[in-house]
């Protein structure tokens, strides 16, 4: 626990006269899989599970296609010759 004084402390100009320098976080959403929970019993329904595959196929078909572009926009690029 922080003490009190804490935003007193953070809100000194004085000692701190510039706004902190933070990295930024991975843009790329946290991924968990193969999640279990002992006391949970899903029992999803045959449209559930149909819309789950039309879902998970779309996914995967425009991560494939971002892909195509970028191997292109890669194979492209290598065709430039930089002259110094």
């Amino acid at each position: 626990r922080e003490s009190p004084d804490v935003v007193d402390a953070l809100l000194d100009v004085d000692a701190r006269p510039r706004r902190p320098q933070y990295l930024l976080a991975d843009e790329r959403p946290l991924v968990l899989h193969d999640c279990a929970f002992e006391t949970l019993e899903a029992l999803p329904t045959p449209d559930a599970l149909l819309n789950l595959h039309q879902h998970l196929a779309a996914l995967r078909h425009k991560a494939r296609v971002e892909l195509a572009k970028s191997a292109n926009a890669l194979a492209k690029l290598e065709n430039f010759t930089v002259r110094r």
